[in-house]
């Protein structure tokens, strides 16, 4: 035993002073384990350092993203039997063919232009929305307006970009002027947008009297994955319901021929 220390004192001493440019500290401890361990004086060689494992062999296989439905033109239908309130910022899901939408409504108060959630309410005649100054939305009130304090917002977010085209507005009152705003965010069906006043810049007007009517929401065709909805800024006696919302697809991307 005091032999067999020795040559590892020896060795350590040699290591240190000859070969440590050579050896890592870690290597010097692996060799004299080495030494310990054996039953006779003689050395064993220093190992070989074990490989790398083959990082390839062990690799996870990369999972294919599930691919979006082809988006195919179709019609939102909005009919239901929903209270006239209920919870502020509730979310309403609908579906045509392979889109998805979410449908939420906001306010905007006149004096201060402060945002709030509101009540989307679903009815035979379409959707509708309930403010904050609305009370439980009687005496028509649940319609979508701007009569009073606050102007009514629906705020419409797809699965996947559409071209918004027209709705069916009805139970119109005494006018049914909109505004429409389309626009693109990262994937607002599954992150739910906060409404702000950037939202409603670049808006489309579309005027029209006191009878329920289609309205020609979007002539220039634009594509957006959200679109938010509003009786005419400015004005007080615009309110209705949205009964449908019509919506066409962008032409895919064609693939680029690859350069022979």
């Amino acid at each position: 035993m005091r032999k067999t220390l020795a040559i590892v004192t020896s060795l350590a001493f040699f290591v240190t002073n000859a070969v440590m440019p050579v050896f890592a500290a870690h290597q010097i401890v692996h060799f004299a384990n080495q030494v310990m361990q054996s039953s006779s004086a003689a050395l064993a060689p220093v190992p070989a350092p074990l490989a790398p494992p083959d990082s390839k062999s062990k690799s996870r296989p990369k999972q294919t993203p599930t691919p979006v439905p082809p988006c195919s033109a179709g019609t939102f239908t909005f009919s239901g039997n929903s209270s006239t309130d209920g919870s502020d910022g509730n979310i309403r899901t609908f579906s045509s063919g392979s889109v998805n939408v979410h449908v939420s409504a906001f306010s905007v108060k006149k004096n201060n232009l402060n945002f709030e959630t509101s009540f989307l309410g679903l009815y035979p005649q379409g959707l509708g929305v309930t403010d904050r100054g609305e009370g439980n939305g009687n005496n028509n009130r649940h319609r979508v307006d701007n009569i009073g304090d606050r102007v009514n917002i629906v705020l419409f977010e797809f699965s996947q970009p559409v071209i918004p085209d027209k709705v069916f507005l009805n139970d119109v009152g005494a006018d049914g002027d909109i505004a429409v705003i389309i626009g693109n965010a990262n994937d607002p069906y599954n992150n739910h947008l906060t409404l702000n006043g950037f939202m409603l810049t670049g808006a489309d007007i579309d005027e029209g009297g006191g009878s329920p009517r289609v309205a020609d929401i979007n002539p220039g065709q634009r594509s957006g994955n959200w679109m938010v909805l509003i009786p005419r800024l400015l004005e007080s006696n615009d309110e209705f319901k949205i009964n449908n919302l019509q919506f066409t697809c962008s032409a895919p991307t064609p693939t680029p021929t690859p350069t022979p």
